[in-house]
């Protein structure tokens, strides 16, 4: 199992983590707290958490474990609304974003790697990701829009925009920070360029470009655009 500093990836990782799920009862925090609307309240194993999912019943959480040593563990965590039902993952890699898929709850990494829940455990998928991809939109069955961004990196080149699994779209565009969003029934990406940014609105049916102006000022929600 790997070490990794938490503090600075939980932060990357909360810049850009997205949920199109409905909201959860069970609510929580970075250091790893967690309540129901009961009022009850549990303190997982875990701090540094970054990304939720909830889905039938169940609230989903990446995070970390700190070993006795210092030593920090990727980990996923699930719980139901009562707050009884608690498991434990260890991870080999950090989980980058956690989303339903055909139906089932799917766990992608940093690096690209994609797996499946299954019977309590979570399987290799045969499809992979873009590094660092972020699922903005999933309708829990066979469509999935996701988002993956390019390296803050000079000396680092990938492949950088969105694309639909079931409608078989692809938008290349560079963004690193602002991570694009469903807003209403269309997709917003803001194209960062060297001296400005472009907000572009997109029809997630088939991922055309419907609306495109160059803008310069910033917003912490790219909806309010």
């Amino acid at each position: 199992m790997k070490q990794f500093k938490y503090l600075g990836a939980a932060m990357l990782l909360a810049l850009v983590a997205c949920k199109t799920n409905a909201v959860s009862s069970v609510t929580w925090k970075a250091d790893g707290k967690i309540a129901n609307n009961a009022g009850q309240q549990k303190q997982l194993l875990i701090t540094g958490v970054y990304d939720s999912l909830d889905y039938e019943g169940m609230t989903f959480l990446a995070g970390f474990k700190i070993a006795k040593d210092g030593t920090n563990y990727p980990q996923l965590v699930s719980a139901d609304e009562s707050l009884t039902n608690i498991k434990y993952w260890d991870m080999e890699k950090i989980p980058s974003d956690i989303f339903v898929y055909q139906k089932a709850v799917h766990m992608a990494d940093m690096d690209g790697s994609v797996y499946k829940l299954e019977k309590g455990q979570w399987q290799l998928a045969a499809t992979t990701f873009p590094p660092e991809s972020q699922v903005v939109y999933s309708d829990n069955n066979t469509d999935i829009i996701l988002c993956y961004p390019a390296s803050p990196l000079k000396n680092v080149i990938r492949e950088s925009g969105c694309k639909s699994l079931e409608n078989k779209w692809k938008l290349d565009f560079v963004w690193i920070t602002q991570q694009p969003k469903l807003c209403g029934n269309q997709l917003f990406v803001l194209e960062e360029l060297e001296s400005s940014s472009v907000l572009k609105k997109v029809d997630i049916k088939t991922g055309k470009v419907v609306f495109s102006e160059e803008i310069r000022k910033r917003a912490d929600d790219i909806c309010s655009l």
